[in-house]
């Protein structure tokens, strides 16, 4: 194992299993969100904009506030100002401007942003396609089962039980 993570970062050794598998879950996002952003390029979006607009999509008619949104957005350390900032000057959503602080405004996509996401879908569908062409079903489920163990450090998954 190990061969293209070395080919990619030309390192031949990691200091350990857990630390090239770390390197090769983050090649591995950084990859796909690379891919996710040539998608969402051609409609004139950057992948986090998108987000934002989908996550808008899934909430309830009246919006919501800017820290929900946050919490939602897949890349948590994106500039969400700026993001909301962007849809909202090409109608993709609105939002309401408190005058004390911004960070309490409500955002809603707009019919035209619903039309874009919409529109979005079948090249958006490109991205799993590529995920079902490199990996089995069985694979893809074990893939997210094991991301969740990571991230959600669920002490269920077999932490410490090193069969190798």
């Amino acid at each position: 194992m190990g061969e293209a993570l070395q080919r990619r970062l030309k390192q031949e050794r990691f200091e350990s299993p857990a630390f090239e598998a770390m390197l090769n879950v983050m090649v591995a996002a950084d990859h796909l969100h690379q891919k996710a952003d040539d998608v969402c390029l051609k409609f004139k979006l950057t992948f986090a904009q998108y987000n934002v607009l989908r996550i808008l999509r899934g909430s309830a008619q009246g919006g919501l506030p800017f820290e929900e949104i946050r919490f939602r957005m897949l890349d948590r350390s994106a500039d969400l100002d700026a993001i909301l900032a962007k849809l909202e000057g090409d109608r993709w959503l609105d939002r309401d401007a408190p005058q004390i602080n911004p960070q309490l405004s409500v955002a809603r996509i707009t019919p035209r942003g619903l039309r874009l996401i919409e529109e979005m879908e079948p090249a958006i569908a490109t991205l799993q396609e590529y995920m079902a062409s490199c990996l089995s079903r069985r694979d893809l489920r074990e893939l997210s089962r094991e991301c969740e163990c990571i991230y959600g450090h669920d002490p269920s998954c077999g932490a410490g039980s090193d069969s190798e």
